[in-house]
């Protein structure tokens, strides 16, 4: 079995990071994208009242 060194445990750590935030940014824009659709043509007052029913707080997704 290889060692790896702290440089390369830093790096693989700073990788499955980058992976989470990209993940996360990628579901808070598709999460946008699904809201914008649905509420096309509402007003702000609609859009504002609706907002806190509409986020997922599922984090298996």
């Amino acid at each position: 079995m290889k060692r790896l060194n702290a440089r390369a445990v830093a790096t693989l750590e700073d990788g499955a990071w980058a992976e989470n935030i990209n993940n996360m940014i990628a579901f808070y824009n598709s999460a946008v994208k699904r809201f914008n659709d649905t509420y096309l043509y509402a007003d702000r007052t609609t859009r504002v009242c609706a907002v806190d029913n509409f986020i997922t707080l599922d984090i298996k997704l």
